[in-house]
């Protein structure tokens, strides 16, 4: 079934600063100097926290569809991501058939998630149907961070939601240390290979109001 697609929490800061960071720049009605736009280590700055945000946005999607266990299976509306590219496609309504169920099972198309932000009139690959409804519903409990992308002019995009790790390889050294080998996608991330073999706690509550 492959491996939740999480963003781990090194993209979020130590005890979630990023997020409480990104939330302060969303509610501060100061605007940004030019001075700001201009410099280098600023955007960066921004650039990072934004990214905290939407990564958020993304794991409580991910989550929403492990719980409805559809995460790693289409639904009517899902956009579908070639494995290894960024490019993406969806499926006419009806048109799902067992050779796109069998292209889903060997990992050579993936689901994919929203990473939020304005949506480009041009964009063609645009989940409907259930998916988006079931997207919508969770985005929406979300306003503050999802108002705040759209007001800084983020622009949407999708990533897969699952990975599949390559050259896994394992050595138990003793009895209590294991030596794991492996190759991930780009983007992947190795604590969520790891938070799914050692049981890690879920991103869940963070304890700050987003």
């Amino acid at each position: 079934s492959g491996v939740p697609n999480y963003f781990g929490s090194q993209r979020f800061g130590k005890d979630m600063s990023n997020l409480t960071q990104v939330m302060q720049l969303f509610r501060s009605e100061i605007e940004i100097s030019a001075s700001d736009r201009i410099n280098v280590k600023a955007r960066k700055k921004r650039s990072m926290l934004f990214s905290a945000a939407r990564g958020y946005l993304f794991n409580q999607v991910l989550s929403e569809r492990i719980q409805q266990k559809n995460w790693n299976q289409f639904v009517p509306g899902d956009v579908l991501n070639l494995a290894g590219t960024n490019r993406y496609f969806l499926v006419e309504n009806g048109c799902w058939d067992d050779k796109l169920q069998r292209r889903l099972d060997s990992f050579d198309i993936h689901i994919s998630g929203p990473l939020a932000g304005v949506q480009d009139p041009r964009e063609k690959y645009i989940s409907n149907d259930m998916a988006a409804r079931l997207e919508e519903a969770v985005l929406v409990k979300f306003q503050n961070l999802l108002c705040g992308l759209i007001s800084f002019g983020l622009k949407t995009n999708r990533r897969p939601l699952r990975f599949v790790p390559e050259n896994l390889k394992w050595n138990w050294l003793t009895p209590e240390e294991l030596k794991l080998q492996f190759t991930l996608p780009r983007g992947a991330y190795a604590t969520s290979l790891l938070r799914e073999l050692c049981k890690i706690s879920s991103f869940g509550n963070t304890g700050i109001e987003l």
